[in-house]
């Protein structure tokens, strides 16, 4: 009879497996070590999805989390200020959300082909103007779009440096994919406010 709660175990991490996404990782351990998500989330849970505007201006920074946990997706409100390059007067709010829209989102980040986007791309601010020239436009200060994707199978990072602007001064496919799913990840955090 001791298999039994051994199978248990085996069929909900299966059930879990399925439902999480599979990427590759686009940072290397430097980068992994300097991610505060990355410290404050891994490996307590199978699937973190985290979302932050970064700014030279915020004082505070302000994640909002997706969480997996094996059993429940939570939504976790996640604030700190940064002291001596370590997180203070850290809070957080969590609340469960329901699965099917999680995975509804997921799919269609996985449908739009997110988890391969070329950051290079999410960042390009150069117009060809057919003439021989480029030209180059350039934001002073401005705000950092940033997801940060860490599971088992990866750890990716994409910050776009005011896309939105950026998107209309020269179009850009893989851009146009971020802002896209940026709106349905947005969608879906002010659902469950």
């Amino acid at each position: 009879m001791k298999i039994l709660p051994f199978l248990i175990i085996v069929l909900t991490s299966l059930n879990s497996f399925g439902q999480i996404p599979e990427f590759d990782s686009n940072v290397n351990e430097s980068v992994e070590d300097q991610s505060y998500l990355f410290k404050k989330f891994y490996p307590e849970y199978e699937f973190i999805l985290g979302y932050t505007q970064k700014s030279f201006w915020f004082k505070r920074q302000e994640y909002s989390v997706l969480t997996f946990n094996g059993t429940d997706w939570e939504l976790k409100k996640w604030s700190y200020e940064l002291k001596e390059e370590k997180p203070k007067k850290s809070k957080m709010k969590s609340r469960i959300l329901v699965k099917e829209k999680v995975i509804n989102l997921l799919n269609y980040f996985e449908s739009k082909g997110f988890y391969s986007l070329n950051q290079d791309l999410l960042n390009w601010s150069k117009k060809d103007l057919g003439n021989g020239t480029m030209l180059h436009q350039s934001i002073m200060d401005g705000v950092f779009e940033t997801f940060e994707f860490i599971s088992s199978s990866g750890h990716r990072i994409y910050s776009a440096h005011e896309p939105v602007q950026k998107q209309e001064f020269v179009y850009i496919e893989q851009r146009e994919i971020f802002l896209d799913c940026l709106d349905k990840f947005l969608d879906l955090i002010d659902e469950t406010k």
